[in-house]
């Protein structure tokens, strides 16, 4: 995609550094076109014919906290779905996290930037197979508010299971 708003290394510096600041995602000079092509996105959707009137709305208007929610719906990937990476998950439960409990610790898990999640649910799906649900914290956490509000509903489509492996035995519970 082609910007329809340009974006010069000075305005480039300015929103790499505002969106580092308020979410902790880091562009470096090679990202430039990729993050101007999503911030004159969000900028034409949002009324502004101009890179730099937007960065001021999103650093100084009030409203702006509100865009800057969408902002970051757009600069985030939000790929999941139940069963991703399942080998490694049930490694990882098996030869890390269940001998831990064994040995009577409570482990913690994280699963930062989960999107809407698919990916801690599958992991609590497979601790519960092994009885060891109540037995781990598992925290998972994302930065987009639209993803976090679809984690909540705890509604998922067909998409959620797009998986190219069958899903496992449990998976129908």
């Amino acid at each position: 995609m082609t910007s329809r708003l340009p974006i010069s290394p000075q305005i480039f510096a300015i929103f790499s550094a505002l969106i580092a600041e308020k979410i902790g995602i880091h562009y470096d000079a090679g990202d430039r076109e990729l993050l101007g092509d999503k911030l004159a996105v969000r900028a034409l959707d949002a009324g502004f014919d101009s890179l730099l009137d937007y960065y001021y709305f999103l650093r100084y208007d009030p409203a702006g906290a509100a865009e800057m929610d969408a902002l970051i719906d757009a600069l985030v990937v939000g790929e999941t779905y139940f069963f991703r990476e399942l080998a490694q998950l049930e490694v990882a439960v098996s030869e890390l996290i269940a001998p831990r409990v064994a040995a009577g610790g409570r482990p913690r898990i994280w699963s930062a930037a989960c999107s809407s999640g698919e990916e801690p649910f599958t992991i609590a799906m497979l601790l519960a197979e092994r009885g060891l649900r109540d037995k781990v914290d598992l925290v998972a956490s994302d930065i987009s508010p639209r993803a976090l509000s679809r984690a909540r509903a705890g509604v998922f489509g067909p998409r959620s299971l797009r998986s190219n492996a069958p899903p496992p035995p449990f998976a129908g519970r």
